[in-house]
């Protein structure tokens, strides 16, 4: 077991071993949800998709970037900024 240690600005680090053990990339994305008072961190994978696998780590990071701003989106749509044109080429 490891121990993390959530930030001031409520980031942690997933340690080495449990990134490798769990095939984790830099810029992958994660689901996250509390279940029973624990947090669980999933993989977010699309359905089926082999292509996801085949990013390059800017496509991944303009991913993320993506997929942030499609939840504020989400959350604020009169006040919110679409996507630019490569954020959706990498979305899509």
């Amino acid at each position: 077991m490891s121990i993390i240690r959530v930030s001031s600005k409520r980031k942690i680090t997933v340690p080495e071993d449990v990134s490798r053990m769990a095939g984790l990339e830099v810029g992958d994305v994660l689901d996250v949800e509390v279940e029973h008072g624990k947090i669980v961190l999933t993989p977010k994978v699309s359905c089926g998709d082999t292509k996801s696998a085949a990013l390059s780590l800017d496509e991944k990071e303009l991913l993320v970037c993506a997929l942030q701003k499609i939840d504020t989106i989400n959350n604020d749509p009169l006040n919110s900024r679409g996507l630019d044109a490569e954020e959706i080429a990498v979305a899509v």
